[in-house]
């Protein structure tokens, strides 16, 4: 699937060590925080999906 070129990368943060994009063993078990900023041209029903060591981690609608 294409990443779109205007899209800034989103923000991971550990729940447990308080790391930004960087998950450590203090982070075992918690669910991450992501943000990311919305962008201008999004339009309804689209999908954004968002990856974690090449593997799925979220798609929102």
């Amino acid at each position: 699937m294409p990443i779109h070129s205007g899209l800034k990368r989103p923000v991971i943060t550990g729940k447990g060590s308080g790391k930004t994009d960087e998950l450590d063993t203090g982070d075992n078990g918690l669910n991450a925080e992501l943000a990311f900023e919305l962008y201008a041209f999004a339009e309804e029903d689209d999908e954004l999906t968002f990856y974690w060591g090449g593997m799925t981690a979220m798609t929102a609608k």
